[in-house]
C-alpha cells in the first residue's frame, strides 16, 4: 500500500512548488546570487518527482518502485530528495482515512489553479480519523 500511495502521489502531487519561504534578511549564495529580504522562494518539487535523473522512467505507474528501494524513504509516510510534496516531516494526514462517496465510482481530474494542483472541489469525500490497531 505504502509504495502504491508514494507512487500515486509522485504522480499527481498536491502542487509543483514545496517549502514556499520568505527570505528573513539580505542573504548571499555561494555562486554570489543576492536574495534581498522578502524575496519569496520555494523549489520545484513537481518537476523533480519527473526528473529522468532522479527517477527512472519517471513517467511509467509503478507500484512497487518505492518499495524495491527497501530505505528508509521508501514509505510512503517517509520524505526524501525524490519526494518533498509535503515538505519534510509533515505525517499528520496519515492518522485520517479518505474515501470518495458511495456514488463515485472513479478518480475526478485534478485541477490547476496557479502553481497548485488541486483536487475536484465538488467531488463529495469522507473523511474519518483512522482508529489505531494496537
Amino acid at each position: 500500500m505504502d509504495g502504491f500511495l508514494k507512487e500515486s502521489q509522485r504522480l499527481n502531487p498536491p502542487g509543483e512548488l514545496a517549502f514556499h519561504r520568505v527570505v528573513k534578511h539580505d542573504l548571499t549564495l555561494s555562486d554570489g546570487l543576492l536574495l534581498p529580504k522578502g524575496t519569496h522562494i520555494c523549489m520545484a518539487s513537481g518537476p523533480i518527482s519527473r526528473d529522468p535523473e532522479v527517477i527512472g522512467d519517471p513517467e511509467v505507474f509503478d507500484a512497487y518502485r518505492f518499495i524495491k528501494q527497501n530505505t528508509a524513504t521508501s514509505g510512503f509516510v517517509s520524505t526524501g530528495p525524490n519526494n518533498m510534496h509535503f515538505g519534510l516531516g509533515r505525517r499528520f494526514l496519515m492518522e485520517y482515512e479518505f474515501r470518495f462517496s458511495t456514488e463515485q465510482k472513479e478518480r475526478p481530474k485534478n485541477l490547476l489553479i496557479g502553481d497548485k494542483i488541486v483536487p475536484n472541489v465538488s467531488m463529495a469525500i469522507l473523511i474519518k480519523k483512522r482508529v489505531s490497531d494496537v
